[in-house]
């Protein structure tokens, strides 16, 4: 899918060139052979064949890109293009060029007029929408990655909604939209992207058509027990809005209700079902009323001879069978809840003996190990975005840090990976699924989230993947060195998170490189007010206690000025609850913790990475020095002056 000045289409010119020439030229360019590359550019523009000179410049054009003069490339090329100013796929390469050089409307404006040449053309479509993406206007990005998709299948069709998904999660719909509903329906079935992403705006397009305040949903129950797209949304998507819990909590209590007067039909039973999906993700987090126990109470011990029952109460708790009933396989999401609730518990109960273990007994850590056997975290559904599919990684982390050496990774096959304290696999998964040529090592201390990882990891057939159960700080034990080393969200978990670094250090690779992910001290301050609001001489652990617990905050008159927590999506789930407000064991960084770290294990910063440009671009606008970027002195007063800049985790890179 990525746009190249590389091959020039061949029907441009008169067969009658040196074909030979061209061929090895090519062979040059590809292997870096730029002295033989240079000698031959120049033959060509020495020719008296017009068609041999067009050649040459649009050659000279790539090896000026490959050498590194983007302008030098964009003059050559423009000769080219005033030549065959219609062609499509060299307006194509043009518009890749002014990309390059950062002339992002420029770009789009030459790339739209590729796109009136070739109307069906996949890659012009899905160039568009990247610039459009990266000028953040992610409506006309949305409408070129979707028209895109129409005529475009195989392997690029996942890439193509990943970003459309991505541009999803940028939008609000002011009013309904069938075409973005359809959309949103069939990316809500795919497992390849990032489907937590997409509940704000499916939401969006729902508040256009319900009344979220009502207090009578008989009605308002009738309509979404056939609206395919709440159906689709919360069956598959943990909810992460406050307004849109209370509405769901009315919901799931009006269709108790009616359950209780009567039987359910078919559609509504299926809407039950699709609550039960949604509190199953969410382990039941939401509160539940004293009525709601009564009328739960009475249902209960008829619950395995009615169907209907079995469906409502499955909003509330887990069921570890199915019912024997022959209408149940006629309900749309039988099989899903089949599949997803009881025979996840099972598969995840046998897969928890077959995994390789090194003990420990730290106390300390047991306690940890004990919080995530009871809550493994985070539950994931769709596998998150890939940052930069199909490269290899040396070239991926490549951009991301120009001045890394990847010296050590050159003749390597295959690079030895380890992700330390995987939890229940999501950055697993997104490691084997963008960089599947590498051979990961997964570990963790819960043997209940990695029976979940690898269940997950199983689904998504990826076979790279060994999970090893240990604690990091034996990591040594493995015997083993990696070229990669991803830890995140795990230091600040351990007695002592620096005895964490070092032993992560002890088995990089020379050369190697980590990613790092530690809580910030200042970003931390709004939870550690939460914590002295809510003082009490035990942390919650229950599934109970930690539900009774945020139900309690979120009712206190102290929450107008806690909303904060709000924004996250860990606060909408009983596990990330727990790991969020009432974590066993804390420790939180600054980062002069990190540049002594740093130091102590002799280690060269890379940078920090964030989710969006726009921390680096306000850094920038602060410290606009060449390589600011790299101090971490200046990375210190930047955060004084915006302490939400690590909200939720430092996040860097070391070599």
């Amino acid at each position: 899918m990525a746009c190249t000045l590389f091959p020039v289409p061949i029907k441009l010119f008169k067969k009658s060139l040196a074909e030979t020439l061209v061929n090895g030229l090519c062979i040059d360019l590809h292997n870096s052979n730029i002295v033989e590359a240079d000698l031959k550019i120049r033959k060509l523009l020495q020719s008296k064949s017009t068609e041999q000179q067009l050649l040459g410049h649009y050659y000279k054009s790539l090896y000026s890109l490959k050498t590194g003069k983007p302008q030098d490339a964009l003059d050559s090329l423009l000769v080219v293009v005033n030549h065959f100013p219609q062609h499509p796929t060299l307006l194509l390469c043009l518009a890749n060029l002014h990309a390059t050089l950062g002339q992002l409307e420029k770009a789009v404006g030459v790339a739209m007029e590729a796109h009136k040449r070739e109307p069906k053309n996949a890659d012009i479509l899905y160039f568009i929408g990247k610039q459009w993406m990266k000028l953040n206007e992610f409506g006309k990005a949305y409408k070129a990655l979707l028209v895109a998709r129409q005529v475009c299948a195989g392997e690029y069709a996942y890439l193509l909604d990943a970003k459309r998904a991505a541009c999803l999660a940028q939008l609000r719909f002011h009013r309904a939209s069938e075409p973005v509903e359809k959309d949103l329906i069939k990316l809500l079935e795919r497992s390849q992207i990032e489907l937590a992403s997409l509940d704000k705006p499916a939401f969006s397009i729902l508040k256009c058509r319900y009344n979220m305040r009502e207090s009578n949903h008989s009605d308002t129950l009738t309509r979404l027990a056939t609206d395919r797209l709440f159906i689709a949304l919360i069956s598959r998507v943990i909810n992460t809005e406050l307004e849109l819990e209370k509405w769901l909590c009315g919901l799931r209590r009006g269709l108790l209700h009616e359950a209780s007067q009567r039987a359910l039909s078919k559609d509504e039973m299926n809407l039950a079902l699709a609550f039960g999906l949604q509190n199953f993700m969410n382990e039941y987090v939401h509160p539940i009323s004293a009525s709601e126990q009564a009328l739960l109470s009475t249902l209960s011990p008829v619950c395995n001879h009615d169907l209907s029952v079995f469906c409502v109460l499955s909003m509330y708790r887990r069921h570890t069978v199915v019912p024997d009933d022959p209408y149940w396989e006629a309900l749309g999401l039988s099989s899903r809840y089949a599949r997803e609730v009881v025979d996840s518990l099972k598969t995840e109960q046998k897969l928890k003996c077959n995994f390789d273990s090194v003990g420990f007994s730290d106390s300390q850590i047991e306690a940890v190990q004990n919080q995530y056997e009871q809550n493994p975290y985070p539950r994931w559904v769709g596998v998150p975005a890939h940052p930069r599919p199909f490269i290899p990684f040396e070239k991926y982390i490549e951009r991301l840090f120009p001045q890394i050496s990847t010296q050590h990774w050159q003749g390597k096959s295959s690079l030895q990976v380890l992700i330390a304290g995987c939890g229940t696999g999501r950055q697993v998964a997104s490691f084997a699924l963008t960089f599947p040529a590498t051979t990961i090592t997964a570990i963790d201390i819960s043997r209940s989230s990695l029976s979940y990882a690898k269940r997950r990891i199983d689904e998504l057939d990826i076979s790279n993947v060994e999970f090893v159960h240990m604690s990091l700080l034996d990591v040594g034990k493995l015997a083993k060195n990696f070229d990669v080393i991803e830890c995140g969200g795990v230091l600040h978990h351990l007695p002592d998170p620096l005895a964490g670094f070092r032993a992560l250090n002890e088995v990089l690779a020379p050369g190697g490189v980590m990613k790092i992910s530690v809580y910030s001290k200042l970003g931390r301050k709004f939870i550690n007010t939460v914590r002295d609001i809510q003082k009490t001489d035990a942390l919650p652990e229950t599934h109970e206690a930690v539900r009774n617990a945020r139900y309690a905050l979120i009712i206190s008159e102290s929450w107008p000025a806690l909303q904060k927590i709000a924004k996250f999506r860990s606060f909408y789930t009983v596990s990330g609850t727990r790991d969020l407000l009432y974590h066993s064991l804390e420790h939180q960084m600054d980062i002069p913790w990190i540049s002594t770290s740093l130091e102590v294990l002799n280690k060269q910063f890379l940078g920090f990475q964030f989710r969006t440009a726009d921390p680096i671009k306000r850094f920038k606008a602060s410290f606009p020095d060449p390589g600011s970027e790299l101090d971490l002195d200046k990375w210190k007063k930047f955060e004084e002056h915006h302490p939400d800049t690590f909200l939720r985790m430092y996040t860097f890179w070391c070599q």
